[in-house]
């Protein structure tokens, strides 16, 4: 069963990507540093596997994490 919000024992700590997501909801730019280096590998893998050009893949990358931030 997967752990929900609620299904978390008290006291329990978040995980560090729970804290990523309250830190860009936060605005937090050290969050989002965090995220970036994080996921940015993975999202331009999977851009990777859609579009071919590099250029493309970094315009793709840096709307997605536009999109997160903004």
């Amino acid at each position: 069963m997967p752990m929900t919000q609620a299904s978390h024992p008290s006291g329990a700590r978040a995980s560090p990507d729970e804290a990523l997501a309250r830190g860009l909801a936060a605005h937090d730019e050290v969050a989002f540093g965090e995220l970036y280096a994080r996921y940015r590998p993975l999202v331009a893998s999977i851009a990777r596997q859609i579009v071919r050009d590099e250029s493309t893949v970094d315009e793709i990358v840096q709307d997605v994490f536009h999109a997160l931030w903004s």
